[in-house]
């Protein structure tokens, strides 16, 4: 646990509400989910107390436990990991909003799970727009026939796209890829008005991400410090 959290996210919210205004963008429209993976309940409750009401996951075991000891607050949780098909159910039971739905079988699962405990889930569809091997996500090119087919389910909400950029890459390359997947957003958004959600950026880039049309970004670092 870090000594004091209250000084790292009192001056991360400063930081936040002067570089909007400074770029003529409303803070209050920002939501900040504090990357809480692998983080104890201590340091969790201590952002909840700060006033961080939303936390996401990798994990279903982990959000599944974490859920339930901290089941009397008010914590709307986040899964942002690859999703295995055996953990929906977990996923569903815990979850405000799923980000990494990319797969025809876990839309199929995700909405019978929800169905079953008679719960719309709101999900997010994520993109691969950087194109690694090594992320998951939907290729840019079968975004819309994807985005079509998770949104005929009747308990599943389609509330936006996800995008992790590659950060390992010079700066120009970095930026060209938040800035393509703000207009593969807005594209989509165009077909698709109650997609309103775009999770992009991380502690690295939530500046520029929020600067070309981020509305909601995954900060853990910088909350939490450095992973171990």
């Amino acid at each position: 646990m870090r000594p004091n959290m209250t000084k790292p996210f009192t001056e991360f919210k400063e930081d936040l509400k002067l570089f909007c205004d400074k770029n003529v963008i409303d803070n209050e429209i920002i939501s900040i989910v504090g990357v809480s993976k692998k983080k104890s309940l201590q340091d969790i409750l201590e952002l909840y107390k700060l006033g961080l009401r939303d936390f996401g996951e990798n994990y279903a075991q982990e959000l599944n436990e974490k859920s339930l000891a901290l089941s009397s607050e008010n914590i709307r949780w986040h899964f942002m990991g690859p999703i295995q098909t055996n953990k929906i159910a977990l996923i569903v039971k815990n979850s405000y909003l799923v980000h990494s739905v990319d797969r025809e079988k876990v839309a199929k699962k995700m909405n019978l799970e929800s169905e079953k405990i008679n719960k719309k889930q709101k999900v997010l569809v994520q993109v691969n727009i950087s194109g690694e091997a090594s992320k998951s996500g939907i290729s840019p090119s079968n975004i819309e026939e994807f985005i079509n087919f998770v949104d005929d389910f009747h308990n599943l909400e389609l509330a936006g796209l996800m995008f992790m950029p590659n950060i390992n890459q010079n700066r120009a390359s970095h930026i060209r890829e938040i800035k393509d997947s703000v207009t593969l957003f807005n594209k989509m958004k165009s077909k698709k008005r109650n997609m309103k959600v775009l999770s992009l950026g991380t502690s690295s880039d939530y500046k520029e991400c929020i600067k070309e049309g981020s509305n909601l970004i995954r900060v853990g670092e910088i909350l939490f410090g450095p992973r171990l």
